[in-house]
């Protein structure tokens, strides 16, 4: 199976600063919704997972659902 490589905070800072976010507020709310998570901070998260989670807010970004409007 072939992966897509490349997605990093570097090459995608604003997906990345998106996909952060996400990941902290996911984080500190799930709680609330009855669920337990691995509470890892974004600096612990594997890469292959970050780079999955920018591709899918870059995606999003490049389809017109997030808008800096």
């Amino acid at each position: 199976m072939d992966t897509i490589k490349g997605y990093t905070e570097e090459a995608y800072p604003e997906a990345a600063f998106i996909a952060k976010q996400f990941h902290i507020y996911y984080e500190s709310l799930a709680h609330l919704h009855g669920y337990e998570t691995s509470a890892k901070d974004w600096s612990d998260i594997p890469e292959h997972n970050k780079s999955l989670m920018i591709h899918v807010v870059d995606a999003l970004i490049n389809g017109g659902f997030i808008t800096n409007e």
